[in-house]
Formats: C-alpha cells, sequence, structure tokens
C-alpha cells in the first residue's frame, strides 16, 4: 500500500509480526496494536490482535501470580504454591505494549508487486521482522520467489535478525534464477553496541545493503569499509524516536552521519527529529533544508 516512508513508495506485508528487539517504542508494534483496536480491519483486526499485548508479561494479565513459597516448621520443610500479588503490574494486569512472538502469513498478498507495472521502491514485510524466530523459513523463501518474479521493481528488506538473514539468504538465492539485484538488504540499529554488532554481519549477504538509523540514540561511529556505494552500505535512513519519553537527537550527530555518506556517494534520507507525544511536530529539516536521498 501507498506510504508516507520518506524512503519508499510502497509498503508491502506478506507476513507481519515479531518477537521484539531493543527499540522500547517500536512504530511497527505501534501500528500494530492500532489496527488490533480498529474494527474496520475486518477479518485481519484478530489477526494484528494475535501479534502484540498489553498483558503484564510476568502475570498473563492476571495481576497474581503462582509463586513457590517454602515454610519451615519444627519438623518439616514443605513447599507450598500460593498466588501473589504482581508487583510489575501493581495488579492491574497491564504492562508495556509488546509483541507476543506470533506471525501472521497472508499468501495472497504475494501477487502484489506484479500489479505494480510502474517501477517502485518497496519496503518488505515492515509491520514486523521478516527473519524473526518465529518466521517459517519457507515464508521466507516465498517472499524471495515473488521478489525475483518483479524485478522492475526495488525491495528494501530490514531485519534485526542479523545473524539469520546472513544464514538464509546464500540458501534461498541458490534456488532461484533471479540473482536479486533488485533487492537491498538492510539492519536497524540505535546506538553503537547495535551497529558493531550487526552491520558486519549484513555485509556478508551478498548484493546491495542498506542502514536504518532508526530510532538513533546515541553518537553512531561509521566504521571503516562501512560505507561504500560499490561494497558496504549504499543507503542510510536516519531518524529520531517518537512517542513517550522520547530522547533529543543531538544535530552533530545528523550532522556526521550525513558528512560521511557525501564523501563517500552513499544516499542519506533523513526522517524526522525525536518527536515526543505530546509535542509540536519538530519537522524534519537539517540546516535549512531536507535529506532525501541525495548522493554528496
Amino acid at each position: 500500500m501507498p506510504t508516507g516512508i520518506e524512503w519508499c513508495d510502497e509498503t508491502w506485508n506478506p507476513m507481519i509480526g515479531c518477537s521484539g528487539c531493543e527499540v522500547l517504542h517500536c512504530w511497527a508494534k505501534m501500528y500494530a496494536w492500532r489496527h488490533a483496536q480498529n474494527p474496520t480491519m475486518g477479518k485481519n483486526q484478530a489477526k494484528y490482535a494475535r501479534l502484540v499485548t498489553d498483558r503484564c508479561g510476568r502475570c498473563g494479565g492476571e495481576g497474581r501470580y503462582l509463586r513457590n513459597l517454602e515454610a519451615l516448621s519444627a519438623f518439616t520443610m514443605r513447599k507450598e504454591t500460593a498466588r501473589v500479588f504482581c508487583l510489575d503490574c501493581h495488579g492491574t494486569g497491564k504492562g508495556p505494549l509488546r509483541w507476543t512472538g506470533k506471525i501472521e502469513y497472508f499468501p495472497e498478498r504475494l501477487e502484489d508487486p506484479l500489479r505494480w507495472r510502474k517501477p517502485r521502491r518497496v519496503f518488505v514485510c515492515g509491520m514486523g521482522d521478516p527473519f524473526a524466530e518465529g518466521v517459517d523459513p519457507a515464508y521466507i523463501w516465498d517472499v524471495y520467489k515473488a521478489m525475483s518474479r518483479a524485478p522492475w521493481h526495488t525491495f528494501i528488506i530490514l531485519t534485526k535478525r542479523h545473524a539469520r538473514m546472513a544464514e538464509l539468504v546464500p540458501r534461498i538465492r541458490g534456488t532461484l534464477p533471479d540473482r536479486l539485484e533488485h533487492v537491498i538488504h538492510g539492519t536497524s540499529i540505535s546506538d553503537q553496541r547495535t551497529a558493531d554488532l550487526r552491520v558486519p554481519e549484513i555485509l556478508k549477504v551478498q548484493g546491495r545493503h542498506c542502514l536504518s538509523l532508526e530510532p538513533m540514540l546515541e553518537e553512531i561511529k561509521m566504521r571503516p569499509g562501512w560505507l561504500s556505494h560499490a561494497q558496504g552500505i549504499e543507503e542510510i535512513y536516519l531518524g529520531g524516536q517518537t512517542g513517550p519519553g522520547a530522547p533529543p537527537l543531538h544535530p552533530q550527530w545528523v550532522r556526521d552521519v550525513r558528512d560521511q555518506c557525501a564523501e563517500a556517494k552513499v544516499r542519506f534520507w533523513f526522517k524526522r527529529w525525536s518527536w515526543p507525544a505530546g509535542k509540536p511536530d519538530p519537522g524534519r529539516t537539517l540546516d535549512g533544508r531536507t535529506h532525501d536521498g541525495e548522493v554528496g
């Protein structure tokens, strides 16, 4: 479906769902929750409802949970089980919104790219992580087969499961006649730790690469060899966090990444400044202009 995401023209979700990550206010999780509460979604409302929950992770929404207690007497030790008050949710049964780990598959959507005759930049499976632990490898194979049949589009796939992508994509590529040169593989990072962990693994995947720094939560230094249109990352998408308690995004962090992209001839998109809940829209201009994929 058409999208307001600056670096793509279309979103395509033949499967949705995730098992969670380090980002507390994940935008895909928030959108899935909204769809789960929206009766106009029809039969898909129930599918989204299975993906996310606001039930307390410790007590399962009961407000109390079973706990083993040890009671000593003068003659014996006996173990008892009791339902105790849940301190995590203070007995309300509610907790932070979280993914359940369930995956929903929509095989009827696999034909969609073939119907789009005009070339488009397509964000694949953005409502979750296509390489999450609960995703059946057969589903991933089906998605790649569908992409191989529509080489006039550019498909963009982001994951935080860098190891699983690096393991599966070469095996999938070996079963397809297409070299998948129209597919850009990437990862999402928020800080230096996740960058150092994920980027080297993603670069092992043959082909084209991109990097999403969203939400950017601290200064991130690009290591030697990461930025290269020929061999490394050829596109970067950067933005701040949105939602309750969103921390500020330092302008110099953004400038440093932008300038490195310009030097390496890497396309750079700046999506948005951090946007705490209840505050005015901070916009997306940096040094008096927007950045929408220009090189240099």
